[in-house]
């Protein structure tokens, strides 16, 4: 239950105060006054997004807090949030001059989904507006479910709804990659059996590289390493015989001086590396030969391996067998997609056997409150002059390629105002004062089966008058037995109906026009109710027809 709503620097007010009572509620006010900036003010603290705008003093930060009484039912949510739980709970909506937002609930700060969440357990606002979602099916089948009692049987269905809805998505992306991967595939196969063919090999590869440089030159390397043998061999004017030559007579004199000994052994050691060298010549000399079978084959191969560096754009063996991994992969794969779609079909099929469970099962309950339903709506429409008119609520089963969040069915409410006027879907056959009054006895249904605490009906007697307006006035009552009621009106039948009644004015203090609201006592109803009967300047009969009015209620 809303005890206590206070409202700081919000469009045309200033300051407010406001504590309500359990039990019926009223608030009054010429049009224009400000009624419903007091319903703006409250979605704030039902999670709505705010504008910057609604600043009163641009300087100045907006507050928004309400005070609710909670009982223990209310306790899981906070556990399930780790929030302080409190009898008398506070939730807070501040707003910046930045237009910065934030929100508490117990002065522990809380995103607005929280917020958004705790308030829809707690009020319901009704505005004009929202008397069209009578002609909604979504709203319908809501009414089904909270007169039924399918709120768990309603997240079971909705639960596994998303799961199939999700999976199929997964299932529809598989499949569009399977069938571009399947015009990519046997391009891949190609491009990797024509890898796997060449078996690249970058140690071997690269020897074949320096055999083939020596078969394409065999016939030049052979030539200088025979000009090479016969510059070392020559023994007149050979390396060797030079060499020899000048070891002897180094030799002769080594005995005179250290140094010479020193010369004399490092040209035996040049000599020994002369001799390695020229029987490495005559080595390689006898292996070089011309083989132009040998020649065409590594060729072939290299040139080959140089193709496919080119196609691929690629500058070494090691890239293209990097390549050819990456191929490997590919293909594996698209051999593993296949096996995943398989798996996820599968998995499709049993959720959607326990969807299809799900759906019977909802839709049973549903239609077992349907007469129920319909028996109590008649009765309370009879008690809001509305005695003649007949309703039909009827099921449909849908395929499940058509289920929706909200379920299997397909819902039609059929309306008549009197005997003999056909029946017809309500959003045809119902005026704007007759959808008013059906909105609110399916409200007060809606309300016997919820844990709702507080209902704000704004203008609910829309398109009422006379006789009707006590009826409405009388059903408002008795809701307000079992849940508290804050309503906003036009109507002195229902203004005199409340328990506390509160007067919206709109005042111009210096520069300002500021909303402002009062709680009346007695004369002040008197005098309230008595200018909606008869204008600003009500005559004495319109002041004794108030009083009647509050003496009757």
């Amino acid at each position: 239950m809303l005890l206590r709503l206070v409202i700081k620097n919000y469009a045309l007010i200033n300051e407010l105060d406001i504590e309500f009572d359990e039990g019926f509620n009223v608030i009054t006010g010429e049009t224009g006054t400000g009624k419903s900036i007091l319903l703006g003010a409250l979605g704030l603290i039902l999670g709505n997004r705010v504008d910057y705008s609604i600043l009163f003093k641009r300087d100045q930060k907006c507050i928004i807090e309400g005070t609710f009484r909670l009982t223990s039912e209310n306790k899981q949510f906070f556990d399930r949030n780790d929030i302080d739980f409190e009898n008398e709970t506070i939730i807070r909506r501040e707003i910046s001059p930045t237009g910065k937002s934030r929100a508490f609930i117990n002065d522990t700060p809380v995103n607005l989904d929280i917020l958004q969440e705790f308030a829809e357990s707690q009020i319901d606002i009704h505005t004009q507006h929202q008397t069209l979602q009578i002609n909604n099916p979504l709203f319908q089948l809501a009414v089904l479910d909270s007169v039924a009692g399918n709120i768990e049987l309603r997240k079971h269905y909705t639960g596994l709804f998303n799961q199939y809805k999700s999976k199929q998505k997964d299932l529809e992306r598989l499949r569009a990659e399977e069938i571009q991967a399947s015009k990519e595939y046997d391009y891949l196969i190609y491009q990797l059996n024509e890898i796997k063919a060449l078996k690249p090999d970058p140690e071997n590869d690269l020897l074949l590289q320096e055999e083939l440089n020596m078969l394409e030159n065999a016939d030049k390397i052979r030539n200088n390493i025979a000009f090479c043998l016969n510059k070392i061999e020559d023994s007149e004017l050979g390396i060797m015989a030079g060499i020899l030559e000048v070891r002897k007579n180094l030799s002769e004199i080594s005995v005179f001086n250290t140094s010479f000994e020193s010369l004399l052994k490092r040209l035996e050691s040049n000599y020994l590396e002369m001799k390695d060298i020229h029987q490495e010549l005559i080595n390689l000399h006898q292996k070089t030969d011309s083989d132009p079978e040998r020649l065409q084959l590594i060729t072939q191969r290299i040139d080959s391996l140089n193709h496919l560096l080119n196609k691929h754009h690629l500058t070494d063996i090691i890239q293209l067998i990097g390549l050819e991994k990456e191929l490997e992969e590919k293909v594996n794969g698209f051999e593993s997609l296949a096996e995943k779609i398989e798996r996820l079909s599968a998995e499709i099929k049993n959720i959607e056997k326990d969807l299809q469970s799900a759906a019977l099962e909802l839709s049973k309950s549903r239609e077992k409150v349907i007469p129920a339903l319909k028996e109590k709506l008649l009765d309370l429409l009879g008690k809001v002059g509305m005695q003649k008119a007949s309703i039909n609520i009827s099921l449909q089963r849908k395929e499940i390629a058509d289920f929706n969040e909200s379920g299997p069915d397909q819902i039609q409410l059929l309306f008549s105002s009197n005997p003999g006027v056909p029946m017809q879907l309500i959003s045809k056959a119902a005026s704007g004062g007759e959808l008013s009054r059906i909105m609110l006895c399916i409200k007060s249904i809606m309300a016997g089966s919820s844990l709702l605490s507080t209902l704000i009906f704004d203008e609910i007697d829309q398109g009422v008058s006379g006789e009707t307006a006590f009826q409405v006035a009388g059903l408002i009552k008795e809701i307000a037995k079992k849940r508290q009621v804050i309503c906003i009106t036009h109507l002195p039948q229902i203004a005199s109906a409340g328990q506390k009644h509160f007067l919206v004015e709109k005042n111009q203090e210096s520069k300002f026009t500021l909303t402002t609201v009062k709680l009346l006592d007695y004369q002040g109803r008197v005098n309230e109710i008595a200018k909606m009967i008869g204008g600003n300047n009500p005559p004495d009969s319109a002041i004794e027809s108030a009083k009647l009015l509050l003496k009757k209620n």
